[in-house]
């Protein structure tokens, strides 16, 4: 699979989940950035699932596991560090 066709199937899934919120009348949507659906990269969805993955918890030692690093510190430092206090504020 190609980055393109990656990041075509993640925006694919965007619009099913928007679809399924529409038809059941849920508020659960992806929403529209500046009036237009969310081009999602695959770099994106992968850091996001990650940094959702290390605020639940447990969830640091699930991710380093579920990413295949070698350490919890590499995963923690791809979810975003304790320095830059992202994490805290959430």
């Amino acid at each position: 699979m190609t980055l393109r066709s990656s990041n075509e199937l993640t925006n694919h899934v965007i619009t099913w989940i928007n679809a399924y919120c529409r038809h059941h009348r849920l508020t659960d949507t992806v929403p529209d950035v500046d009036g237009a659906p969310w081009n999602l990269t695959a770099r994106q969805f992968r850091r996001t699932l990650a940094w959702y993955i290390a605020c639940r918890p447990g969830g640091v030692l699930a991710g380093a596991v579920q990413y295949r690093h070698l350490g919890i510190q590499m995963f923690e430092g791809y979810t975003g560090t304790s320095d830059s206090g992202f994490r805290a504020e959430v």
